[in-house]
């Protein structure tokens, strides 16, 4: 082939490798719906398109005999790719397909066939661009020359598919939508195949003489085998491995997620297209993953450091700790995949008459890589010995190497060479044999969720990570299989934090008789606050619970609006069994007792009379949809607050409530848990509104003293004379509410007054499936530790202006009730809401009310100006 035709061919593959990885981020998307946000079912798509790939390339390899021009073939197997694409991308948007017989086997076939074509590409092209075998004089030599076209196609295939699979999660998808995402990128599938085959329609412009082919050098099988397959097993492994121990410090934002995945693809793209210096080359295959080895035993000493290093760069850049958090995690990734990017095409140039077959055992190698990295050692293996297991699989690439460098005809291994590996070997040894005498990394320093700490935070060089976390103690972890939970104590503040990944999901008072830092009146209020509204109904609700956290919201629904108004029967769903495991932990237990039930914290079976309680481990969305789809309950109560964590933000789209309005009996209630200290007022009102169209009364409740807000819905009308009378459960006091009155005073507003702030155009924005607003969450993750007050004025302001009393009989309205409720509003800041309960009121005391209401809200609008003057 012409080096101009060859540079077309390489522009062409450029784009064929963006279309390709970006489909499958939709893919994995669109999947995770489906079949779960669990670490498996993620993992099941990866290991479905790299086994599609895999067969793909193994059968374009036995059609070669029968192709005249591979260029051709090549774009057809392009064109065949993208019609299978626009089929199963239909079927995958219907989540019915998972309820099937079946459904997941059906999923991941689909995911297979659809990934053949793509596979079957690559030896095609290895055919298209061999180079005759007959040099001429002056030329390099046929092999050196065959190893850089061959570096060229795979280098310039994955810097693409890496630019592709960014731009599609990160730009693409937010700003037109998946389905918009796909069909674009099919697009380009088709227009790259079609101008193909317009600049290749001789076989004239493609030299592909198979007579010509020289076999590869005879080594053993089971070297060759073992050296491809293990070379895919590594970059995989390593992959995952370093994207657990990554979210531990940057947080598992998609951003991070996106940008990770990203650059282990490039890596491998411009470590091909680099080409290697002379020691690095075919004679001695075994340098590359040795330095690698010698970076990833360098790199263990380091990981407790990366919190250290986030706050450093943060500090010393002035930038985004998203950015930098990111980009960080992208460079730590890139340079093992950089160094071990130009084995692949190495290989194929010597052995190119089994191009598809070493492609898909390289592909069997990365699909292991993936789940023993994953699934299989999370939870079973602690993260130091996954390590260990990633260090030793290179290690043993490097053997492999080692031994295939004496087969090889190409060069001589030396004596010196043979030393130096053994040298180099004995090294590794003795740095792993010591590191397994440690104690480990430090838990506290890895788990210390730096990436959540407030900007002011951050940028204060004074405070360290050690400092940060004085008077606290871990008392246990719990390795999950998607996250690591851990239970904190902080002697200065008396607060027991349950986490996962260094994130707090619920706290609670070691010492329940001092006064603590802990966020009970959320935790106690999304359970008591549906039964009381629902209380004295009969018979006796049945409630649904997603997410367990530290178990203190379970503990009250199952204690109920008091003795006479407890639920029948309680289930749970919680994607974490870690989060059990640690709750029965003899270092928590101690402190988790006084709130917790016993059968609970000692690993007992629940009790078999009312309220009975069921625990279900699994992604809520699949149960929901699969498992569990023909159940309705009277409650749901839904505790992930976080929408930009990849796992939870399927849980706030609008398809997902609707979900749960149908798994709501008709008088049902939906409390949502939402947090304010990280969302900007646009990003609260999407979600808001997202809920506002799934259900036709949409209330907002603030927990007192708190940074969140609690999203009340319903099919029906509230009864909020009902919630007037409830009695109280046994952790009332805890909420500190005072009065039955207040139960009305931390209502923001009324329906009407959600309408208000939301807005009730059909034309508005909200957050769904095919486009979410992720991405404009994370942009608002790193701001002011008084976000969280802001916003909660925002809401005040705009909602209060339809009082809750307006929701109730006139009846029990006089003017001195209005006073005593304008009061109480008041008392919890809601100042706005106030002014107009006492609307209509002239009397004297009301407009000295008034007065002071008014005064107050001149204070907070001039903080709140200072505030945005300030940029924050």
């Amino acid at each position: 082939m012409p080096t101009r035709r060859f540079a077309l061919l390489c522009f062409f593959v450029f784009f064929s490798g963006a279309a390709a990885l970006g489909i499958e981020v939709v893919w994995s998307r669109m999947l995770q719906r489906i079949l779960g946000s669990t670490a498996t079912a993620v993992t099941l798509v990866v290991a479905g398109y790299l086994a599609g790939m895999g067969l793909g390339a193994h059968v374009g390899e036995r059609c070669l005999a029968r192709v005249g021009n591979a260029v051709r073939a090549y774009a057809a197997c392009e064109l065949v790719a993208a019609a299978l694409v626009l089929v199963c991308t239909l079927l995958f948007r219907d989540p019915l397909l998972a309820t099937l017989p079946g459904g997941t086997v059906w999923l991941l076939l689909m995911v297979v066939l659809a990934s053949v074509p793509l596979g079957a590409t690559f030896p095609f092209l290895i055919r298209a661009v061999a180079v005759d075998p007959r040099a001429t004089v002056g030329e390099p030599p046929v092999q050196q020359r065959l190893e850089g076209r061959l570096r060229g196609i795979y280098g310039w295939n994955a810097v693409g598919a890496a630019l592709g699979g960014v731009c599609a999660g990160l730009v693409l998808v937010p700003a037109i939508g998946e389905w918009s995402t796909v069909r674009s990128l099919v697009a380009v599938e088709v227009v790259v195949a079609f101008l193909i085959l317009l600049s290749f329609r001789s076989t004239a412009s493609v030299q592909s003489a198979p007579q010509d082919v020289e076999p590869g050098p005879r080594v053993p099988p089971f070297l060759l085998v073992g050296f491809l397959f293990l070379s895919g097993f590594v970059v995989l492994f390593w992959e995952v491995l370093w994207t657990r121990i990554l979210t531990l410090v940057v947080g598992g934002t998609a951003y991070a997620f996106a940008v990770v995945t990203g650059s282990v693809v490039l890596g491998i793209g411009v470590g091909s297209l680099v080409p290697p210096l002379r020691a690095f080359r075919l004679q001695r295959p075994w340098l590359l993953p040795a330095l690698v080895t010698l970076l990833l035993v360098v790199g263990y000493f380091a990981v407790e450091r990366l919190p250290d290093a986030f706050l450093v760069a943060v500090r010393a850049t002035g930038r985004s700790p998203l950015l930098c958090g990111t980009l960080g995690a992208a460079c730590v990734v890139f340079l093992p995949n950089f160094l071990l990017g130009s084995l692949f095409p190495i290989l194929i140039a010597t052995w190119r008459e089994k191009a598809g077959t070493l492609y898909a055992l390289n592909s069997v190698g990365a699909v292991l890589g993936a789940f023993c990295a994953g699934p299989l050692s999370a939870g079973l293996l602690q993260l130091e010995t996954t390590y260990y297991v990633g260090v030793a699989a290179v290690l043993v690439l490097t053997v492999i190497g080692v031994l295939l460098s004496r087969q090889f005809r190409l060069g001589v291994v030396t004596a010196r060479s043979v030393v130096f590996g053994i040298a180099g070997a004995l090294l590794i040894c003795s740095v792993l044999s010591f590191t397994l005498l440690r104690d480990g990394w430090n838990r506290d320093r890895l788990l210390s969720g730096v990436y959540q700490w407030p900007l002011d935070e951050m940028e204060d060089a004074s405070l360290t990570v050690e400092s940060r976390f004085e008077g606290r103690e871990l008392l246990a972890v719990a390795a999950g299989k998607e996250v690591f939970v851990s239970v904190e104590r902080d002697s200065l503040a008396n607060t027991i934090y349950v986490k996962s990944n260094g994130k707090v999901e619920g706290s609670l008072p070691a010492d329940p008789e001092r006064p603590s830092l802990a966020d009970l009146p959320t935790q106690i209020l999304l359970g008591e606050l549906p039964l009381q509204i629902l209380a004295d109904r009969s018979p006796r609700p049945s409630a649904l619970l997603i997410g367990l956290g530290s178990g203190v919201t379970l503990s009250s629904l199952l204690e109920g609006a008091g003795p006479t108004a407890r639920p029948r029967s309680v289930d749970v769903i919680e994607i974490e069994r870690g989060f059990l495991d640690l709750l029965q932990t003899e270092a928590a237990r101690p402190y988790l007792e006084a709130y917790l039930p016993q059968w609970l914290t000692r690993g007992e079976a629940p009790p078999a009379d009312p309220p009975t309680c069921q625990l279900h481990f699994g992604d809520a969305r699949r149960l929901l949809t699969v498992e569990m789809r023909d159940r309705q309950w009277d409650i749901i109560v839904s505790q992930p607050s976080e929408p930009w964590i990849p796992g939870a933000a399927p849980l706030f789209t609008v398809e997902f409530f609707e979900l749960l309005r149908e798994r709501l009996r008709p008088e049902g209630v939906l409390v949502q848990w939402l947090q304010l200290y990280k969302l900007d007022m646009e990003t609260l009102r999407i979600l808001v509104r997202s809920v506002r169209r799934a259900f036709p009364e949409v209330f907002l409740v603030r927990p007192p003293a708190t940074g969140g807000v609690l999203v009340v819905a319903a099919e029906q009308p509230l009864d909020f004379v009902r919630l007037l009378n409830a009695p109280t459960g046994r952790f009332h006091a805890d909420t500190l509410l005072e009065s039955p009155l207040d139960r009305l005073a931390i209502f923001l507003g009324g329906s009407r007054g959600v309408d208000r702030f939301t807005g009730v155009d059909p034309s508005l924005p909200v957050n769904s499936d095919d486009r979410d607003v992720v991405l404009r969450l994370t942009r608002g993750l790193y701001t002011s530790a008084q976000r969280a007050r802001h916003n909660l004025r925002a809401l005040q302001r705009e909602v209060g202006t339809d009082p809750v009393h307006k929701y109730l009989p006139d009846y029990l309205w006089n003017n001195s009730r209005k006073a005593e409720l304008a009061r109480r509003n008041a008392h919890y800041g809601d100042y706005w809401e106030a002014l107009e309960t006492l609307e209509g009121d002239v009397a004297p005391t009301a407009s000295a009310l008034r007065a002071e209401f008014r005064a107050q809200i001149r204070t907070i609008e001039a903080e709140d100006e200072e505030w945005n003057q300030d940029g924050r």
